[in-house]
């Protein structure tokens, strides 16, 4: 939930959906994440689901990280 405030003024509410991730590996090491998807993007809490259902997690490592991350 959030509020939008305009200057002074509150202009209303709003709720946005947030997707949260977590993964582990073979050795028990986890990590929390999350996205909030951002509709001025064209983003969606489907949008984010679909992305992380393309990651091969067996290829994910906490060790090499620049190496998962493509960098």
């Amino acid at each position: 939930m959030a509020t939008d405030v305009r200057g002074s003024s509150l202009v209303g509410k709003f709720s946005c959906p947030v997707v949260f991730v977590e993964v582990e590996d073979a050795a028990g090491r986890g990590g929390v994440g999350e996205a909030s998807p951002s509709s001025q993007d064209g983003e969606s809490w489907e949008t984010v689901c679909r992305f992380l259902r393309q990651i091969e997690v067996n290829q994910l490592s906490f060790e090499d990280l620049s190496s998962t991350m493509g960098d």
